[in-house]
């Protein structure tokens, strides 16, 4: 009796061991191997354009935001699950955004995100799903603040006329209108002309509570205190 007793108390403490194993396992490939969270912000990619000698200011005039594939706006955040943490990243292309350019200052810049349409670009952690759904009631809260809305509040400064090609460095000042909640915020923005579309990338680190926000009730996951807000977009003349 003695004997079948300790031969089942070895299988279940070997089961034990082997399930140790593959959740470790599982630990290791979800948090080194796997990796399926998508690039930051970069400007795309284009062939420059030659542009007119004549053209003085080449810039100037209503530049908006054309849609497509690589133009977006979203958030990455990081999430704890025990000692697993995982970059989550939702984007949206429904983003409306216009500029003006008036010599080597960009004078206005508003931008309008549809937030309800936040989609998840990575994978949830194993348990823990429906993240773009707890969104729309907590958190973002995106079914009572549907949109977030940026508008500058003070020029940007280009220094000279840049040839097609190159990169602008510049900060823009405005304001962020968030989860009902209305900031001044700065974003440091890269941008690149190719002699006919408008190529402009951004990002910035936002503090939850700053805007109202509070992560969802913690069961399984809990977030970082701090989320970034990131944008992909492409102007073109009006």
């Amino acid at each position: 009796m003695g004997k079948t007793r300790g031969r089942r108390m070895v299988k279940v403490l070997l089961a034990a061991v082997a399930l140790m194993v593959v959740l470790a396992g599982t630990a290791l490939w979800w948090v080194v191997l796997r990796d399926d969270t998508p690039a930051q912000a970069a400007l795309v990619e284009r062939t420059v354009v030659a542009t007119a000698p004549a053209a003085v200011h080449p810039l100037d005039g209503t530049w908006a935001v054309v849609p497509g594939d690589d133009v977006w706006a979203g958030y990455r955040i990081t999430e704890h699950v025990g000692a697993i943490d995982n970059v989550a990243v939702a984007r949206t292309g429904r983003v409306g955004a216009s500029l003006i350019i008036a010599g080597t200052e960009v004078t206005e810049v508003s931008a309008v995100v549809d937030m309800a349409s936040l989609k998840s670009q990575d994978s949830e952690l194993p348990g823990v799903g429906a993240r773009d759904h707890a969104m729309k009631g907590s958190g973002l809260q995106t079914d009572l603040h549907p949109r977030a809305r940026f508008t500058l509040t003070g020029p940007i400064a280009i220094g000279a006329l840049p040839q097609p090609g190159a990169e602008v460095h510049a900060q823009a000042e405005g304001t962020l209108d968030l989860h009902g909640v209305k900031r001044p915020v700065t974003i440091p923005i890269t941008a690149r002309w190719n002699g006919k579309v408008i190529d402009l990338t951004g990002s910035v680190d936002l503090t939850l509570v700053d805007y109202g926000i509070e992560p969802p009730a913690p069961k399984v996951v809990t977030l970082a205190d701090t989320g970034t807000i990131e944008f992909q977009l492409t102007f073109a003349r009006r």
